[in-house]
């Protein structure tokens, strides 16, 4: 059996022959003959992996962080066919990680059959589990859980303070975006720790890039509930 270093080492030569790969195809997507163009962007559109049946199985490993990091690029990758099993580690996965990445998940791909399991979820969770549900619900279209999550700014754990700062910025909306700032503004203000600090600065400088376009887009959906 080959060592944890000999395996890393074989992932690091694999993922420096896929970016070749890909830089080349990059490169003859720009090539002067227009056949060679098509055939560098269809080989390009070919390329896409199915992520679904690897992000599925990861989803039941044995390890909270493999799940978790599961969670979190079926959240990215928008993998909607996953939600059912997203809820299900929201409400009975053993790792609060894993609960927390799922409530993440379910409203990065806006999945709405799972707000009130997120609300019933707040009668039941952990602490540290409380603030990425309300970033859920805040995103999901409940407003009223975008204050407790801009108080959470204020919590007396720095990991929930630099984990809400990491989140806010997928909140924002053109209804809101003064108010988000003004919050990570006044928290930059009085923060102390090196590392909320730094998340908080992130924060800023992701909504401060962000085109009024994109701010604009994030309006509450029409479905948004009053309570």
């Amino acid at each position: 059996m080959k060592t944890y270093a000999q395996n890393i080492r074989e992932i690091q030569k694999a993922r420096n022959r896929i970016k070749e790969s890909f830089e080349k195809l990059i490169r003859m997507a720009i090539n002067g003959n227009y056949e060679t163009r098509i055939d560098a962007l269809e080989a390009l559109d070919d390329s896409q992996l199915d992520l679904e049946p690897q992000v599925r199985r990861a989803m039941r490993d044995r390890s909270d962080l493999v799940r978790a990091t599961a969670v979190e690029i079926a959240g990215g990758h928008d993998l909607t066919s996953l939600s059912d099993e997203l809820i299900r580690g929201l409400i009975s996965d053993q790792s609060s990680l894993v609960r927390s990445a799922s409530a993440v998940a379910l409203a990065e791909m806006h999945i709405i059959k799972a707000r009130n399991v997120l609300k019933k979820q707040l009668t039941v969770c952990e602490e540290e589990e409380r603030f990425p549900i309300y970033y859920s619900l805040a995103k999901l279209g409940y407003n009223q859980y975008l204050k407790p999550l801009l108080k959470a700014l204020t919590h007396d754990s720095y990991l929930i303070r630099f984990t809400t700062a990491h989140l806010l910025p997928g909140v924002v909306s053109e209804q809101n975006v003064k108010l988000v700032r003004k919050s990570i503004s006044g928290a930059l203000k009085r923060e102390s720790t090196v590392l909320v600090r730094s998340s908080l600065q992130e924060a800023l400088k992701e909504i401060d890039s962000m085109p009024s376009k994109v701010i604009g887009s994030r309006r509450i959906r029409p479905l948004t509930p009053t309570t």
